[in-house]
C-alpha cells in the first residue's frame, strides 16, 4: 500500500481527486505538483510513493519513473489517439467514437500498458468543446473506478490487454492544422473550425503577402457552421 500519492495535475483538477483518494485511504499523504521542478522536490525514495498524472502536459522523465515505481497517467483520448490534442484529431478525421485511457507510464509517452478505458459516441454535430467536456467527465469516472486500487494496491495494476495504435500527434501537427492555405474552401474551413474551436490562443489563420490573418469572433457571438465570422489582420 502506498504511503504517498504524488498528484501531477493542474490545480483546477486537484481537489476532487484528493477527496476521492483520501476517501479510499485516509492514511495517504497527498503531494501536488504541476511542474517537473515541483515533482522532483517531492520525490522521496525512503517512502512508498505512487505517481498519478492527470491530464497534464508535463513529461515525466525516465529517471523519475525508475525511482518511483509504477506510475499511472490519465490520457484524454483512447489508445487509438496517442499524443497531443486527441479530441481535435478525432473530430478532424471523422472518428465515430472517442474515449479516455488510463495507462502505466513509460519512458516513451503514451506507450505503457493500458489499465483502464472508457468510450462515448461522437454525434455528427458535436463541437470540440462538447467532446472535451464528455472526455473530462469520462476521465473523472475512470478515476473514481480505479481509485480504490490507486490508493491501496501494492504492485502494478492489471492491464486490460488493449494496445496503443495510431499516429502520435504533436504540437507541430496541431499548429499546422491551425494554419490554413489562403484558398481554403468552405468544407475544409468548417472541418478545421469544428476540430479546433475558437480562441485567441488557437485561432485558425493564414498568411498572405507577409501578413497573418486570424479568425477573431470578438463580440459577434458564437461561430456556428454557416454563422458569422470575420478576419482580423495582424503583423506577420
Amino acid at each position: 500500500m502506498p504511503d504517498d500519492i504524488i498528484l501531477l495535475s493542474e490545480r483546477i483538477n486537484t481537489d476532487p481527486l484528493v477527496t476521492m483518494l483520501t476517501g479510499a485511504n485516509p492514511a495517504l499523504v497527498i503531494h501536488h505538483a504541476d511542474t517537473l521542478a515541483k515533482l522532483r522536490r517531492v520525490i522521496d525514495p525512503s517512502r512508498r510513493q505512487r505517481l498519478i498524472s492527470y491530464h497534464t502536459s508535463v513529461i515525466v522523465p525516465a529517471d523519475i519513473l525508475d525511482a518511483i515505481g509504477p506510475a499511472y497517467n490519465f490520457h484524454p483520448g483512447p489508445p487509438s489517439r496517442p499524443g497531443l490534442y486527441p479530441g481535435t484529431w478525432a473530430l478532424y478525421e471523422g472518428d465515430r467514437r472517442f474515449g479516455a485511457t488510463v495507462h502505466e507510464m513509460a519512458a516513451t509517452v503514451d506507450s505503457g500498458p493500458v489499465v483502464g478505458l472508457g468510450w462515448f459516441d461522437i454525434e455528427p454535430e458535436m463541437t470540440i468543446l462538447e467532446v472535451d467536456s464528455l472526455t473530462h467527465e469520462l476521465m473523472r469516472d475512470l478515476f473514481r473506478q480505479l481509485v480504490p486500487l490507486l490508493a491501496t494496491a501494492d504492485g502494478r495494476l492489471e492491464p486490460v490487454g488493449i494496445p496503443w495504435s495510431g499516429r502520435k500527434t504533436t504540437r507541430r501537427d496541431y499548429e499546422a492544422l491551425l494554419e490554413m492555405p489562403p484558398d481554403v474552401d468552405a468544407f475544409e474551413f468548417h472541418r478545421r473550425l469544428r476540430a479546433v474551436g475558437v480562441g485567441p490562443e488557437h485561432a485558425l489563420h493564414f498568411y498572405l503577402h507577409g501578413q497573418k490573418f486570424a479568425l477573431d469572433v470578438g463580440d459577434m457571438g458564437d461561430i456556428v457552421i454557416g454563422g458569422i465570422w470575420s478576419w482580423d489582420q495582424a503583423a506577420g
